[in-house]
């Protein structure tokens, strides 16, 4: 029963203030490892004081992986070996408690990440079979113990402000130091420097500034064009089995790839195959495939989610437990809503996260686990992203996804300004909505009879009813999005173009019926438009089929996916605008999401009296009463918004 509890020390503070706390903890000085100017005459003295500050957990910790490295696993623990022992000691009941030990040892260099010799990422002390015994048996570092590191470099006689300065850049990324750093006093502290850092190796400096620039910018992710790469996909649906047959060959076997699925067993052959155009055939290679997230997270330079939009949040929120935000990235292969502020709120705000706009290629799984195909590939895909730079994208992620189409490499990625291509984008969120409702406009709550029963193909020869509500959906859409780049400027507005645009660029050569370029008043409607596109005609419309006849499908992803992270994140922005007395209408967007949620298997509550009130927003992700708008984009807003009107104000730039 006592593995259920987790013990800790307390500290009872005296409530008086932090200089008084800090001299009766404390009396003759503060501890060197809380200057970050202050450098470690020893890496084993350091750690002693470290240790001394942290908790009892803290040092049981130590005290395991000390005996583990002594009973000949010099190459350290994993997490998962490590949380065995840590609850059979009492020291984390869960991977969550035991993470957050770990990371406070890694960031004081008392513990090392690095991986195994089997790919795995394992733990590991930093000393020596001496202070390794000391350890094992409880016991703190000693003074008489600290050696010099064997790679310290010798010590200066002093340090100038200039060179601590240029230190200081050069950590930070070699620019804004006047600006990030305006408090300092340069001829003071030239001083101090002079004073308090003769006879300080300069490794040692640079180590410390290094630590603290480490806590203002996020590391680079892995992978630099050379070494290898881990690439976990999760999720086995189309665009994952693709993804695994292409990844390997892509990159030359530089990356390797793994698979979290809750269906490993489909992969026994670990070779998968992806047909394309031509009978072009390629073959992909997992290194590993698994339904446990800890087998396969913590080792991860990229993860990349490949499941419906519906489940993004809650794979995400299983993930967190097992994801370093300072070593992985995480992207969506296909995104929709506010996705990078679930990610951000789950990862934390210095995650490195992607999303592609759309999925790269046509596709579909021919046989689970061993074989899918390709039916086309699009010639570009918008990217976004946080904490990545665009040479990032094009040299780790474009390889990925890239197959061969006429001597010509497809889709290349383009990164876009922000995330309002995906927030605002004319697809999923309103053709599946106005598609659906249209279809079972009649259901009166009982199967429908032979006679009333829907179409078997989702798009094809869609009705003029469904193409009118899509094309007043798509008005609303534009408006929203016009009204949002009135009150923000954000860039990423000008990639939002209207639906029967983005049909003719997107898919022109594949839809029969289209409006040409010679007439005045187009012979071609949006129905027509959506209904003959070849890319469009091989998805069936979702159901459930009884003795009866046939209902709407409630869990189906045509009806969770686009109402709760589609049209309710729109109208949560509109709601937002409304705030500021800018109105947009959304007449259409709500009538729909009342239908939708009433067939919905839980018939959750999203719209209260007109207004996204009810009892199940929670579950999403929206623009609250206290967000700001610039979340939409994650852009610093050109105009301040007032509740009488909009004042414009000098543009700014864009984050």
């Amino acid at each position: 029963m006592l593995k259920d509890f987790n013990f800790s020390r307390e500290e009872v503070h005296t409530m008086e203030g932090y200089e008084i706390e800090l001299k009766g903890k404390y009396p003759e000085h503060p501890p060197s490892w809380s200057d970050p100017f202050t450098v470690e005459v020893s890496s084993k003295v350091s750690m002693g004081l470290v240790l001394k500050s942290l908790t009892s957990n803290h040092r049981e910790l130590v005290e395991v992986m000390a005996k583990n490295q002594l009973e000949g696993r010099k190459e350290g623990i994993s997490m998962p070996d490590l949380l065995v022992v840590a609850e059979d000691r009492m020291i984390a009941n869960n991977l969550t408690k035991l993470r957050r030990l770990l990371n406070e040892l890694t960031d004081h260099d008392i513990v090392v990440q690095r991986q195994g010799h089997d790919g795995s990422t394992v733990y590991a002390l930093v000393a020596k079979d001496p202070l390794l015994r000391r350890l094992a048996q409880g016991e703190m570092p000693c003074d008489g113990e600290a050696d010099k590191d064997e790679d310290d470099d010798e010590a200066p006689s002093s340090i100038e402000w200039p060179e601590l300065a240029r230190a200081i850049c050069a950590a930070w990324g070699g620019s804004g130091l006047d600006r990030s750093l305006p408090h300092l006093d340069r001829e003071n502290d030239a001083n101090r420097c002079r004073r308090d850092h003769n006879d300080v190796g300069s490794s040692f400096l640079m180590r410390r500034i290094q630590k603290v620039a480490s806590h203002v910018t996020p590391e680079p992710c892995r992978g630099q064009g050379k070494g290898e790469v881990v690439v976990t996909l999760i999720a086995a649906g189309n665009s994952g089995h693709v993804c695994a047959a292409l990844i390997d060959g892509n990159t030359q076997g530089r990356v390797k790839v793994q698979l979290l699925t809750s269906r490993p067993e489909l992969f026994q052959s670990l070779r998968p195959k992806v047909g394309k155009h031509r009978g072009v055939e390629k073959e992909g290679l997992l290194y590993r495939v698994s339904r446990n997230p800890a087998e396969l997270i913590p080792n991860s330079d990229i993860v990349l989610w490949t499941g419906p939009v519906t489940s993004t949040k809650e794979v995400f929120e299983k993930l967190q437990p097992y994801f370093d935000a300072r070593r992985t990235c995480i992207g969506t292969i296909f995104a929709q809503g506010l996705v990078h502020v679930s990610a951000q709120r789950i990862f934390g705000p210095h995650v490195r996260f992607f999303a592609l706009r759309n999925i790269p290629w046509l596709c579909r799984v021919v046989k689970a686990g061993e074989e899918s195909a390709i039916s086309g590939a699009k010639s570009a895909i918008g990217v976004m992203t946080c904490n990545l730079s665009e040479e990032w994208v094009k040299r780790e992620l474009e390889p990925l996804f890239v197959v061969q189409k006429c001597g010509k490499r497809e889709p290349t990625l383009e990164l876009l300004p922000d995330f309002c291509p995906v927030v605002f984008n004319p697809a999923n969120q309103i053709i599946h909505p106005a598609r659906y409702w249209a279809m079972f406009r009649n259901w009166r709550g009982v199967p429908l009879s032979k006679e009333e029963e829907p179409p078997e193909w989702l798009y094809r020869d869609m009705d003029e009813t469904a193409g009118q509500v899509l094309v007043v959906l798509d008005e609303e859409l534009q408006a929203l999005k016009d009204a949002y780049y009135q009150a923000t400027g954000a860039e990423g507005c000008h990639h939002v173009i209207p639906l029967a645009t983005r049909l003719l660029e997107q898919y022109g050569d594949q839809i029969a019926d289209q409006p040409l370029a010679c007439d005045v008043s187009p012979r071609s409607t949006m129905a027509k438009m959506v209904g003959t596109n070849k890319a469009y005609s091989m998805a069936r419309t979702p159901v459930l089929r009884t003795m009866q006849g046939v209902m709407p499908h409630p869990n189906h992803r045509v009806v969770t996916d686009d109402i709760g992270w589609g049209l309710c994140v729109l109208v949560s922005i509109a709601e937002r605008l409304q705030d500021f007395g800018v109105q947009t209408p959304t007449t259409m967007m709500r009538m729909l999401i009342e239908w939708h949620q009433k067939i919905m298997k839980k018939e959750p509550e999203y719209l209260y009296n007109g207004r996204l009130r009810g009892r199940d927003c929670a579950e999403l992700v929206l623009l609250g009463p206290g967000d700001e708008l610039s979340m939409v984009a994650k852009a610093r807003p050109r105009t301040w918004l007032r509740s009488n009107g909009i004042r414009s104000m000098k543009s700014s730039t864009m984050e």
